[in-house]
């Protein structure tokens, strides 16, 4: 009874509260003092303070909870109106006795309380019984959900930074690859080629980490600077950086992209199709292909796979931030979750195409 409802403790209140009133009978006398020590038992165990008054608002109960939570013993407050208790409990009841079926919450001695009050009534004939005024003390339970906030933020702030280290991880291999190649051949003939990419990745290195900070502000878009870009040469290298590292070189990797000038973000879209690519190459057997399509209206890069597909359960979720269908600590959820916050900042879209082969599909308008 007690758990089922709200109001519970208010039922029971009236329940005692007829038995005490109740004329005894010839025979009856043991019996009612059984109820009557059973329901008041119950009411001191309970971890809510309960005032009961009768129909002219004198208290005519006021369990050990409320007397710990207040200070007013039973004695001092049974007989006793609810204007005659000290300060503020007087005044504190009578706020709730005013305002039947309705939930007050007060701060009293940095303690958050919360009262209720219900309206007693004989079943029968309506006839009122007084009222029952529930103090449920929530200062412990504000303080448990106020610690799961902090560790939640502080669990996000892990991710967030293991994040980070997801995300810069791929440039910072090519960057490392090409800067020992130089270290190998210093007198290379691309020389100037393998210091551009160095410069061009580490500012993507920079372009993520802003990317991510941003992110973690919900109320954040990511900003971005277009400017004209052929579409065939920013898969190509992209494709160039994905193939690096010995997951890159085993498989066979393909581009049909027409070469076509779209304005976007070169560093931001690169960094949406180096996780496109980087999920492909972790995923598939044997083979990673890129296709692109443009119309007059927008340029639409496929990305697949000829790995497992993604399972049904997780179609649903696998743009979600922290969300990761891989292994624990191989991976944080966050790519998908950044290239979709990119791709909706280029007023594009990406998006899971269902059925076999896997397909990422993003979408950018032309202009």
């Amino acid at each position: 009874l007690v758990g089922r409802d709200h109001l519970a403790p208010a039922a029971l209140a009236a329940e005692l509260r007829f038995v005490q009133s109740a004329a005894p009978r010839p025979g009856r006398e043991g019996a009612l003092d059984r109820v009557q020590r059973y329901l008041a038992a119950v009411l001191d165990e309970l971890p809510e303070g309960i005032c009961a008054l009768d129909p002219g608002d004198e208290i005519v109960i006021y369990n050990p909870t409320l007397t710990r939570l207040t200070g007013v013993t039973l004695d001092a407050a049974r007989g006793a109106r609810l204007d005659a208790l000290p300060a503020p409990w007087g005044d504190l009841l009578t706020d709730a006795l005013a305002q039947p079926d309705t939930a007050l919450e007060r701060t009293v001695n940095a303690r958050i309380l919360r009262l209720r009050c219900a309206a007693l009534a004989e079943p029968a004939a309506g006839d009122p019984l007084g009222a029952v005024i529930l103090v449920e003390d929530l200062t412990v339970r504000r303080q448990l959900r106020a610690q799961a906030a902090h560790q939640d933020r502080l669990a996000s702030v892990g991710r967030l930074a293991a994040g980070v280290a997801h995300e810069i991880r791929n440039p910072l291999t090519g960057v490392l690859m090409v800067a020992q190649n130089l270290r190998a051949e210093p007198d290379a003939d691309d020389l100037g080629e393998r210091l551009d990419l160095i410069i061009g990745e580490g500012r993507r290195i920079e372009t993520i980490v802003r990317t991510l900070l941003g992110f973690s502000r919900a109320d954040a878009a990511p900003t971005f600077a277009p400017t004209p870009v052929d579409l065939a040469e920013l898969v190509d290298e992209a494709l160039a950086l994905a193939r690096l590292g010995a997951a890159g070189r085993r498989l066979d990797w393909r581009a049909d992209v027409p070469s076509t000038v779209v304005r976007l973000d070169r560093q931001q879209i690169t960094q949406v199709l180096i996780n496109l690519l980087a999920n492909a190459r972790d995923a598939a057997a044997a083979r990673v292909e890129v296709r692109g399509h443009v119309t007059a209206e927008a340029a639409t890069l496929d990305v697949i796979d000829d790995g497992p597909g993604v399972r049904p359960e997780h179609v649903e979720r696998i743009f979600e931030p922290f969300y990761t269908t891989k292994p624990p600590g191989e991976g944080t959820g966050l790519g998908l979750a950044v290239c979709h916050r990119i791709v909706s900042a280029h007023r594009g879209r990406l998006e899971l195409v269902p059925g076999a082969p896997t397909t990422f599909r993003l979408t950018l308008p032309m202009t």
